[in-house]
């Protein structure tokens, strides 16, 4: 058996609630990293920079036939929709 449906009161003192947790979780958060002595921030801007380095690109490199991306087809295909009006 299902709970009954909250009412828009319980439904707004809810997403207030959320909306004043995740604002104290983020000053608490903010408080801890303002707390850190110098040799713990190196280690999470170190830790940072590995983690970064070990993601792969994801931007695709340029294709050698411009001719075939993807945008440019698709403006072919657009400008011969065009031409048909």
């Amino acid at each position: 058996m299902q709970p009954a449906p909250l009412t828009i009161a319980q439904q707004r003192d809810y997403v207030r609630r959320l909306a004043e947790g995740w604002k104290a979780a983020n000053m608490d958060q903010a408080a801890s990293a303002r707390a850190r002595d110098d040799g713990e921030k190196w280690a999470v801007a170190d830790e940072l920079q590995r983690m970064s380095e070990s993601l792969t690109n994801r931007h695709h490199p340029p294709s050698a036939d411009a001719s075939m991306h993807g945008m440019v087809e698709q403006q072919r295909l657009f400008m011969k929709l065009a031409c048909r009006k």
